[in-house]
């Protein structure tokens, strides 16, 4: 009698566990009862059911080693239940994504080798207690908060992205070789002892805990994006690519990571990669940035890309292999430099790329494969002529009073712009420019682009240029030049149905006389030095502020603007109204 309650017992706890498993294969019929879901019971009758008896045979199940249940774009057709799984023992890969699932349990298929789940929008429950075999997890886009791994050792290949899990602890999967677990809400990863795990991926998490200790085999870690204040990776001495930027640690220790080929990372002020002989992209950022780092790249001989911010000087003699480089000073959001930056590039042959700001002087005669230069800062002198490989240039914000790229015959982009020293750009003889910047060079009153014949953009608005000369010009097709010394411009050589001039905020201030093929420009006011004038809006202004505060002053009083000549030249009065009514922009020229 014990022997038969014993076992009456254990058939009802598997009966509650797995469903009705206690009947036999041959005896499951593909009906509400074993396969409640309409969708999945379609799907068993259409696919499973070899010869369509509406009966699930014992062959037709061992034979179900694979099921494909991805969710049509028709949401009627979207499966919400996978009651009936359980059924098939035999399942290796099972891929159920872009439905309806809440839940899944798939505790009686214990052969389970692949899981794909993404895009169960609604999905906050997997159960995998069972499923030790299982070695590819993918559940990226859904729902859920907790995963409970601790069974699965087997587990190679794991993604978890874009989940609102807080923690995640593998430590129990030492098969793992990849984690990914981007955009979540976690603040706990565990990968303690995973000494198989080759990479994870889990950036823009507020991690406050991420444990890599005895993952000798990792190779990339990408985890910006974080709180951590601490990153011990010490055992990781196989380690290439480290991403930790963002972290609030005050320093890090690579000097174990002998192998590191790439490193992103931020810290308060030192860095030291000396042992890190391998490095070819470094990105290191400073915590205040009023506070340079420091940073000795002696031995960083095979470095070829370097972003460093912010840095009080830099020394590249060694790092001759270099080709992208970004760094700047202290500098503050307005572009006053605290601390300005000290870089010596004569060695650096082989940079092709140049992204500086703070700078107190720039001599780029050894860069001879320079391709793309960017650069702020004090100083008022800049040899371009040996950098003839120059296809695009970004000057601004310097003390710049001349700026002479006609000898630069692959360039193809200039933004020159906040220079307001610069009195003249020549751009004359540069046959592959096809846009050309320069705004707000308030002392700018010479512009040569004669012979630059591919030029089909030209904005130079807001400076002083007497005079423009677009005859050369033919293909150009976009023409901004408002707010300058010049009353007309002869447009003659282009193609006047195809030319576009001026903006929809500037008011009437330039027309285009077809007749004669010439611009002409017209300020809304003309005053003296010294004396003053009204600008009626009939509008109600919430701010006005003007181009050029050297030559004139604005001020607001009941709707109306009241402008004041300072210094000869013209200047444009920037004006937004109240209530959404949008904005305008006024020319005025002072004599």
């Amino acid at each position: 009698m014990r022997k038969i309650c014993i076992a009456l017992f254990t058939a009802v706890l598997i009966s509650i566990l797995y469903g009705p498993v206690s009947v036999r294969a041959s005896e499951i019929p593909i009906n509400e009862k074993h396969f409640p879901d309409d969708n999945f019971r379609r799907y068993i009758s259409l696919i499973v059911d070899k010869n369509m008896d509406n009966m699930l045979s014992e062959s037709e199940i061992l034979n179900t080693d694979e099921m494909l249940l991805d969710g049509p774009p028709n949401m009627e057709k979207k499966i919400k239940d996978l009651t009936g799984i359980e059924y098939f023992t035999a399942l290796t890969s099972l891929s159920c994504g872009e439905n309806l699932l809440t839940s899944i349990d798939l505790r009686g298929n214990t052969s389970l080798k692949e899981l794909y789940c993404s895009y169960n929008l609604d999905l906050t429950s997997v159960d995998l207690s069972r499923n030790t075999a299982l070695e590819l997890l993918y559940c990226y886009q859904a729902n859920l908060n907790s995963l409970d791994l601790s069974n699965n050792i087997s587990l190679k290949d794991l993604d978890v992205s874009r989940n609102p899990l807080t923690a995640l602890d593998v430590r129990g999967c030492k098969e793992i070789e990849k984690i990914e677990a981007r955009y979540c809400n976690l603040t706990y990863l565990n990968a303690n002892g995973c000494s198989k795990l080759k990479e994870i991926r889990c950036p823009n998490s507020p991690l406050t805990t991420l444990d890599v200790h005895g993952c000798t085999a990792l190779e990339s870690l990408y985890c910006n994006g974080n709180e951590l204040t601490t990153l011990d990776v010490s055992d990781c001495t196989a380690l290439k690519n480290l991403s930790c930027s963002s972290m609030k640690a005050v320093s890090l220790d690579v000097s174990n990571n002998t192998a590191l080929e790439s490193l992103s990372c931020q810290v308060l002020s030192t860095l030291d990669v000396s042992n890190c002989i391998e490095l070819k992209e470094l990105e290191c950022y400073g915590g205040d940035p009023e506070t340079p780092i420091a940073i000795d790249l002696s031995k960083n001989t095979v470095l070829e890309r370097l972003l460093c911010n912010p840095v009080a000087a830099l020394d590249l003699g060694n790092c001759t292999e270099l080709k992208e480089l970004r760094c700047g000073g202290c500098v503050t959001a307005f572009g006053e430099v605290i601390t300005p930056l000290v870089i010596d590039l004569s060695k650096n042959t082989a940079l092709e790329r140049l992204d500086c700001h703070g700078v107190t002087s720039l001599d780029l005669s050894n860069c001879t494969s320079l391709k793309n230069l960017r650069c702020s800062g004090d100083f008022a002198a800049l040899d371009l002529s040996r950098n003839t490989d120059i296809t695009e240039i970004e000057i601004f914000k310097t003390q710049l009073t001349s700026l002479d790229v006609s000898g630069a015959t692959k360039l193809v982009k200039i933004n020159c712009h906040d220079n307001n020293q610069l009195t003249s750009l020549n751009a004359g003889g540069c046959v592959s420019l096809d846009i050309l910047e320069c705004i707000y060079n308030n002392s700018l009153t010479e512009l040569n682009v004669n012979g630059a014949t591919k030029l089909s953009y030209l904005n130079c608005q807001f400076n002083q240029i007497d005079s423009l000369d677009v005859s050369t010009n033919t293909e150009l097709r976009g023409l901004i030049c408002y707010s300058n010394n010049f009353k007309k411009v002869d447009v003659s050589a282009q193609n006047l149905d195809k030319l576009e001039y001026g903006r929809d905020d500037v008011r009437n201030c330039v027309t285009l006389d077809k007749k004669n093929k010439v611009l002409i420009f017209k300020a809304d006011k003309t005053i003296k030095t010294g004396k003053k004038a009204t600008l009626k809006t009939g509008k109600p202004v919430q701010w006005a502020e003007v181009s050029d505060s050297s030559r004139a002053s604005v001020k607001v009083k009941n709707n109306k603007i009241i402008v004041t000549g300072l210094e000869a030249g013209t200047v444009a009065i920037f004006v937004d109204y109240k209530g959404g009514k949008g904005d305008d922009t006024y020319i005025v020229r002072i004599k």
